[in-house]
This record gives C-alpha cells, sequence and structure tokens, in this order.
C-alpha cells in the first residue's frame, strides 16, 4: 500500500487500486531506436576508458613462428611486383629528411635503416580491436613479433573519437640474436571502437622486424573456409589471385575449397599456369 501526498489530506492508495491501473494502461516498451540511444547515452557519460588500459611486455628469445590456430591477423608487408601506390596499405612511412625508406624483405620481414621511422597503423596490419570485442569472445590479444638490432617499438590505440594512446615501449639495444618481444593487450576499452597497431623507429643502427602477429592464447576452433573468386575475361589475374593463396601454407590450412567463377568468354583454364596452380591448391 503506498500514500500519495496532495494539497487536502492524505489519500491512501491500494495496491489493488495501482494493479487495475497498470491493467487499464498500455505498458509503455522502449523500440530498438530508444534501447541503443540509451545505451550510447549510457557510454558517453562512462569514464575516460583509458583508465582500463590494461597492457603488458614480455621479452625473451626467439621461439618461431606461432601456431596457425593461435593467429588473429598476420602482419604482412608489399610484395616485390606490387606497385608503389599500395604500399601505404601496408606500411605508413613518414617523409623523412633523409628519404630513407624500409626495405622489405619479404611477406614477414621489414629492415629499418638508421634514422627511420615506420607504423604499421595501416589498412592492411593495424589490428580492429573493436570488431573483435564486439564479435567474439576474445578478451585478450597479444602482438608477437620478433626483432634485431637497435631501435625502438611502441604498442598504440585509437578511441572512438579518434585519439591516440601510447600503451608501451620498448627500446633494444643493438644485438646480434633475435628477440621476441610480446605485447599484451586487454580489448575492454573497445566497446566503443578502436583499433591498435605499432610503431618502429631507429637512430644510429638498423632494426629488423619479423614474423609479426596478432595472437590468442588458446587455439581457435577448426573452421574451414571456402573462397569463390568470380571473373570476366581476366585470366591472368585470376591466375595470380589463385597462386597467392597457393603460396601461403598458413592460409591452405585454413581453406577447404577455392571456387572460381567463370563469366567470360577468354577462359581461366586455358591460361598456361592454371593447371600447375590448380594442382597445389
Amino acid at each position: 500500500m503506498t500514500t500519495q501526498e496532495t494539497a487536502g489530506p492524505p489519500v491512501r492508495v491500494t495496491d489493488q487500486a495501482l494493479s487495475d491501473q497498470a491493467a487499464s494502461e498500455p505498458l509503455e516498451i522502449p523500440t530498438a531506436i530508444e534501447r541503443a540511444a540509451r545505451r550510447e547515452a549510457a557510454r558517453n557519460n562512462a569514464a575516460d576508458s583509458k583508465l582500463s588500459d590494461v597492457s603488458s611486455l614480455q621479452v625473451g628469445p626467439a621461439a618461431g613462428r606461432v601456431a596457425p590456430r593461435r593467429v588473429l591477423h598476420r602482419v604482412v608487408m608489399p610484395r616485390p611486383d606490387d606497385p608503389p601506390e599500395v604500399r601505404p596499405l601496408y606500411l605508413d612511412e613518414p617523409e623523412t629528411l633523409h628519404g630513407r625508406t624500409a626495405e622489405v624483405v619479404n611477406r614477414s620481414t621489414v629492415t629499418l635503416p638508421p634514422a627511420c621511422q615506420l607504423s604499421f597503423a595501416t589498412y592492411f596490419n593495424a589490428f580492429p580491436a573493436s570488431y573483435w570485442k564486439r564479435w567474439t569472445r576474445v578478451e585478450e590479444v597479444a602482438l608477437r613479433l620478433t626483432v634485431r638490432g637497435a631501435g625502438r617499438v611502441d604498442l598504440y590505440r585509437s578511441k572512438s573519437n579518434g585519439d591516440v594512446i601510447h600503451l608501451e615501449g620498448k627500446q633494444l639495444d643493438a644485438a646480434t640474436d633475435p628477440v621476441q618481444l610480446e605485447f599484451r593487450e586487454s580489448l575492454a576499452p573497445f566497446e566503443d571502437g578502436g583499433w591498435v597497431w605499432f610503431d618502429v623507429a631507429t637512430d644510429r643502427g638498423s632494426l629488423t622486424v619479423t614474423d609479426a602477429a596478432w595472437i590468442v592464447d588458446e587455439p581457435l576452433p577448426a573452421r574451414p573456409l571456402a573462397v569463390a573468386i568470380t571473373t570476366f575475361n581476366r585470366p591472368a589475374d585470376c591466375v595470380t589471385a589463385l597462386a597467392a593463396l597457393a603460396e601461403e601454407q598458413a592460409v591452405l590450412g585454413v581453406i577447404a575449397k577455392v571456387f572460381v567463377v567463370d563469366q567470360g568468354s577468354v577462359k581461366v583454364r586455358d591460361h598456361q599456369r592454371f593447371a600447375e596452380v590448380a594442382a597445389q591448391l
């Protein structure tokens, strides 16, 4: 039973009366848009997510590549025959006074000369942390990379508003033996958006980075994939794409089928390299 205060004497309203009133009036249920707006307002009123950053760094001897089923995202370099226009999709290289740029050794290795800077905050190599936070149960990721030489490696993340936050960094002295670095980062701050990436820089010595990958501790579930390629009178380009898949053993390990939908009059199967590449797949 409740009591309502009015200008006159108190009015006593029974619980049964309240129930009767609720039954006579339609219940207002917020729409999906209203619920989304309320969640967005709650996020905007939350404290700065930088307070929840949990990152760490481990340093040890090089231990080789990580098992493919633990890899979420590999850091890759451009191909030797790629046009210069696509290089910024892999590597962000600020202009320097000396005009020095990094040397791509292979798809997994890059070497920085002295007095050089290089960022992996790029289309192919930045880790989409907010995507993994939103659509998976992954709670923490690790960036593992092998380095040799002298320089510095720094880990950064972005916020939903575009602000950049420095997380961890490691200064490396010149060494002949490769060293393995493992930066660990919680995905808790990425509810609203954001990416994670790393930058490298050199001063007087050179630095080589190889086999960088974003990984998890537990092996991922086995989920064989199928790749479908549609093409129209571009047999050479299609065979090149198939060859790129064939040469990546880590990728072949998760691909069950490759389908080529040939819609043109110049058939892919008639290309001189098709039989060779198809046999590798």
